[in-house]
């Protein structure tokens, strides 16, 4: 797991959007350039920040600026990426052995006969293995650190709810060491647990989830709440547990 970086200080705005604007021309420039030369366009970007940081025409030299647009840079170039994955490729790639199937660039679905599903998963599992390397496959959690006692609150709960979560605005992660007073098994794929969160008893659930945990861990984990006899609880949803 890996906890969220703490907030810095960010360099004056009107250098730092001089220095966005530099960079957007150059990237803009090369990129045209590297079109016309059919290049790559990642490598033109690359180029591009070499030609105007300190290494080479010094243009955008502050360390913090540039800390800055390489942020916003790695940002835009997931999106595009994320773009340019095209789902449906990988129901082509079984198309013969599919029954039916649809979908658009971001999101698919097909149906398979069962006879076919080995040779179908194997086909996808060769299609992630030429798409994706180690570190893509590699789960990495950012969390938001530990949980302070006060917003322990079905309210806060609620309060998180009504926000819109999604790809790159992931709900908030707490993680911290918590002590597991018992554990067990519900519906045979899910744990239980009875938790102490800093003194006080809290209840918590891991879907999918059967090992048990030792006496104390370091659990990431989101906040929800569940309703028993009218009195509604805050609970843990565990994601993860820490090494």
């Amino acid at each position: 797991m890996a906890s969220r970086a703490p907030r810095h200080t960010f360099p004056p705005v009107h250098d730092l959007l001089r220095d966005i604007g530099i960079a957007t021309i150059a990237a803009t420039a090369v990129g045209v350039l590297a079109h016309r030369l059919r290049q790559p366009i990642i490598l033109a970007y690359l180029a591009a920040g070499a030609l105007i940081g300190p290494v080479g025409l010094g243009w955008v030299a502050a360390g913090e600026n540039i800390e800055v647009i390489s942020e916003i840079g790695l940002v835009l170039l997931l999106f595009i990426i994320g773009l340019e994955m095209d789902l449906r490729q990988l129901i082509a790639s079984g198309r013969q052995l599919l029954v039916a199937g649809g979908g658009h660039a971001m999101a698919a679905g097909c149906t398979i006969a069962e006879e076919h599903f080995e040779v179908f998963e194997r086909a996808l599992q060769q299609v992630a293995h030429e798409w994706l390397d180690a570190e893509t496959l590699s789960r990495r959690l950012a969390t938001d650190g530990p949980l302070l006692p006060e917003y322990r609150r079905a309210d806060v709960v609620d309060a998180l709810h009504k926000e819109v979560w999604g790809q790159g605005f992931a709900p908030p992660v707490f993680s911290e060491e918590v002590e597991v007073v018992s554990q067990r098994l519900v519906g045979e794929k899910h744990l239980a647990l009875k938790l102490k969160h800093q003194g006080t008893p809290v209840d918590g659930i891991w879907f999918g989830h059967t090992e048990p945990l030792p006496a104390k861990a370091v659990l990431a984990f989101r906040l929800d709440a569940d309703e028993w006899q009218g009195v509604r609880r805050v609970r843990f949803l565990v994601e993860a547990v820490g090494e």
